[in-house]
């Protein structure tokens, strides 16, 4: 008598994501090697393949992740204790980021010129960014700027911490997290239209705003796949 084998039970996205072995880690490292290569000419000023469109999708990516994973977070703690740990998620890496490429990266900029550092540029570096805005003037801290062309990108942690405090403030509401089923698709769908709106009749010049709704969407994405 061979007792058969019980079929693989089926689980759910939440399920297995909730798992330990989730790969998300990994996930993470793939989308940001992709935002590294896509950066990666531009940066240097070097002629090379036009590879910032895989900046742009693995930023998507992120976003989607996130989204999802932010939401889970906000339902399950209180809006004071979700906001200290999206605080401590965000601020002290990036200021050790920041501190990095003015303490050690300007320095060595510099010395390869052959010219001497500004400290007051690279104080004033980290001070302008700390608040997270899209500064991010590089060039008179030793380096070339005959050389390096303008930067690119965009300051992704300006545009996650407003979703941050967007979904936040939104699933504090009672009703909104009872039917987040349908009201966090509908605020996808209310981006879409608003940046349809900006890039067509509105003609919206600011690429910021156009950023942060492409941004928001990826992330209200992620949230409504959470949802449901």
């Amino acid at each position: 008598h061979h007792s058969r084998k019980a079929p693989p039970v089926a689980m759910t996205l939440q399920e297995r994501l909730g798992d330990r072995h989730n790969h998300l880690n990994a996930i993470r490292l793939a989308l940001a090697s992709l935002v590294i290569l896509g950066h990666a000419w531009p940066l240097t000023g070097a002629d090379g393949p036009g590879l910032v469109f895989l900046s742009d999708v693995a930023v998507n990516g992120f976003f989607v992740l996130s989204g999802y994973l932010i939401a889970e977070s906000r339902v399950r703690t209180g809006l004071v204790p979700y906001l200290w740990r999206r605080l401590l998620r965000i601020y002290p890496a990036f200021l050790v980021c920041l501190l990095v490429v003015a303490a050690v990266f300007a320095p060595l900029a510099a010395a390869v010129e052959g010219r001497p550092l500004d400290l007051a540029s690279a104080a004033g570096f980290v001070l302008s960014n700390a608040d997270l805005k899209e500064t991010m003037d590089l060039l008179r801290m030793g380096l070339d700027a005959r050389r390096i062309s303008p930067p690119t990108g965009i300051n992704t942690l300006f545009h996650e911490t407003l979703a941050y405090l967007t979904i936040g403030l939104v699933l504090s509401f009672a009703v909104a997290a009872r039917h987040a089923r349908w009201v966090l698709p509908a605020m996808f769908l209310l981006v879409l239209v608003l940046r349809a709106l900006a890039v067509g009749p509105l003609d919206v010049a600011p690429g910021v705003y156009l950023n942060g709704a492409r941004l928001m969407g990826y992330f209200l994405v992620g949230a409504a796949i959470w949802a449901w």
